[in-house]
């Protein structure tokens, strides 16, 4: 099976960027889609792997441009993407009469997924005092499965959002301050949509002794003491409603001293990195591998130089 990736990169006189690029993706199943037995730890909503599924086979199209405003660096891209054998769940009633309503969840490779939707990157630093980097992705999902007989076939759409971002900050004295947040919007799934999700942390840190010794405190989800994430799927044959809930407040000290100097180099060795394994069932952003170099400032010109002498 073929999977080529193409691109082409133009580069302005100003330092701007323009790239578009085209690629082929295959996608395997991770364990937890393939794990052939029962996982019940919740006997109301069992799941089971499927070792019989098959790779996703996807093609991006994407359009990037970058480019520098004063001191930041921005970067944009438009993307299509385009998935057949996409991996869905498929939920089926399972009947027991000491679980009444208990339902079996497995995967198979029934999707067919669109993307349409593009992504915003924001890089800014101010010397080495001030640095933040955002981000925010964009796109309209459909899902289908492509079944002939009504009771089975589904469809949906809709818009997810995505964002992200970090900060820091130096104090005087030696103090900083970094902060962090993920906003996920609601994600649209073959049969229903699960709601979003956020998480944040604030983290106050100063260094002394030569910077070899660190005091800091921290926060995470200090303002939402829980976080219901709710699962609704609906269909011919099944409405199933479920809530997720989790504690994720926490409060930390953290003190840390650096004693001596240790390097140590790597042994050379061989490294397999499964970068292709699908690990969530509901699509993101681009997917092409590639991102926008970023836009660099044109080198000033030199004055030319006078000629010695004065002229005659």
């Amino acid at each position: 099976m073929l999977v080529p990736s193409v691109g082409l990169l133009h580069k302005f006189a100003n330092g701007n960027v323009l790239k578009l690029n085209y690629n082929r993706r295959l996608q395997r199943p991770s364990l937890q889609f393939l794990n052939p037995n029962v996982q019940a730890a919740n006997p109301l909503l069992q799941t089971q792997g499927n070792p019989q599924l098959r790779p996703e086979l996807t093609s991006n199209y994407e359009l990037g441009y970058g480019t520098l405003l004063r001191q930041a660096n921005l970067n944009f891209s438009a993307f299509v993407r385009r998935t057949t054998g996409s991996i869905q769940s498929v939920r089926t009633p399972l009947g027991q009469v000491e679980y009444p309503g208990a339902v079996l969840i497995d995967y198979q490779n029934v999707g067919a997924e669109s993307a349409y939707g593009g992504s915003a990157f924001l890089d800014l630093s101010v010397g080495q005092q001030f640095s933040i980097s955002a981000g925010l992705d964009a796109y309209y999902l459909v899902l289908q499965n492509n079944v002939p007989d009504p009771r089975y076939a589904a469809r949906n759409a809709g818009l997810v959002l995505a964002g992200r971002l970090y900060g820091s900050y130096a104090l005087p004295k030696g103090w900083g301050l970094q902060v962090f947040g993920f906003y996920r919007g609601q994600q649209v799934q073959l049969q229903g949509a699960q709601s979003n999700f956020a998480v944040y942390s604030f983290s106050l840190k100063r260094e002394f002794a030569n910077k070899r010794a660190s005091l800091g405190f921290g926060a995470e989800n200090f303002f939402s003491l829980r976080n219901a994430v709710r699962t609704d799927i609906a269909s011919l044959l099944l409405t199933q409603n479920s809530t997720v809930v989790q504690h994720l407040t926490s409060f930390k000290v953290y003190f840390s001293y650096r004693v001596g100097k240790l390097s140590a180099e790597a042994r050379p060795h061989k490294n397999v990195k499964n970068d292709d394994l699908k690990t969530d069932e509901n699509g993101g952003g681009s997917q092409s591998g590639s991102s926008t170099p970023a836009a660099t400032r044109p080198a000033p010109v030199a004055p030319v130089a006078k000629p010695a002498g004065g002229s005659k």
